[in-house]
């Protein structure tokens, strides 16, 4: 009851007033994914950077196999039966193999990386890497980077709409007198434990693979690109949650194209609003680290968790 005062005591004088937004930047972007910027929806989980270009690792909760840990899935009820009969709190209650000693754990997987690139031409200069910046807002959960080199000044714009189960990106490109083509390319991370993945070419915009895991388990992994090529759109789905993966990822991809970035940019902007309007804004200007840490740490725990497989 005292902690529920505490909190209370910390959110609510904070409640009925216009907080600043909150916004984390840096002005050179992560060069790989262990640098990279997290974003989500509590189903897919997307880490963005910038080795040369644009990379998006992306992953989903139920995509998970038996070369990393001996797989058991439950249902939420259970998970949460398991949980009160144990009595504390810890996440090793499910088997042995969950401990952290146990060297499958290093074995994981990722669903697919979405690369993005900008051709201009060929002529005899070597490509240059360019500067990228970038800035997460937390208030409507939208990531912004902006590339810079001579000529080019372009922003993508990455979201993970909650309502929508997809991957939302969108370039806009500032003419400075050159035209750069967006070359989107969408691969499944290098595994040798696994074959090859099977690759539908593009077609309507549309790309897809199909990755079998050890198990039984399928994935499949969907890329629709606007027919201008400004916005792409990406699903995963797995056999875990339908009896047809790729089917369902196109048929996300494809509905999330239809309907076009800006509709799903507002879905998600809405579904951040209410979540900070719902608590959280506690602000604390004394302690600029604390405060930097409540606001990550919910953004986070957010953009982890939603209505999860276990």
């Amino acid at each position: 009851m005292r902690k529920s005062s505490l909190l209370l005591s910390l959110v609510l004088p904070f409640a009925s007033f216009a907080a600043p937004e909150r916004v984390f930047s840096r002005d050179v972007a992560g060069i790989c994914w262990q640098d990279g910027i997290f974003l989500g929806d509590g189903a897919n989980g997307v880490v963005a950077s910038a080795p040369m270009g644009l990379e998006w690792v992306l992953n989903r909760n139920s995509l998970f196999y038996s070369l990393t840990n001996e797989v058991r899935h439950v249902t939420h009820a259970e998970f949460t039966r398991l949980v009160k009969e144990k009595g504390y709190r810890d996440s090793l209650f499910m088997g042995p193999l969950e401990g952290r000693d146990d060297p499958r754990l290093l074995k994981t997987i990722s669903a697919a990386v979405l690369k993005l690139r900008f051709w201009g031409g060929v002529d005899w200069g070597a490509p240059s890497a360019p500067v990228v910046s970038e800035r997460l807002s937390l208030d409507r959960g939208e990531l912004v980077q902006r590339l810079r080199a001579g000529e080019m000044d372009i922003s993508v714009t990455t979201v993970v709409p909650r309502e929508r189960d997809v991957v939302a990106v969108r370039i806009e490109s500032r003419d400075l007198g050159r035209r750069h083509t967006p070359v989107f390319d969408l691969v499944r991370p290098e595994n040798g434990l696994l074959d090859a993945p099977a690759r539908t070419a593009r077609t309507d915009g549309v790309e897809t693979f199909v990755q079998m895991l050890p198990g039984g388990v399928t994935y499949a992994v969907a890329l629709a690109i606007s027919e201008d090529r400004s916005e792409a759109f990406a699903a995963v789905r797995t056999s875990r949650e339908t009896a047809d993966p790729l089917a369902a990822a196109r048929k996300a991809a494809c509905t999330a194209r239809t309907d076009g970035f800006a509709a799903l940019q507002r879905a998600n902007a809405a579904w951040w609003t209410d979540f900070w309007q719902t608590g959280g804004r506690a602000e604390w200007t004394s302690e600029p680290e604390v405060d930097r840490a409540w606001k990550h740490a919910l953004f986070a725990l957010a953009a982890q968790f939603s209505e999860a497989p276990m």
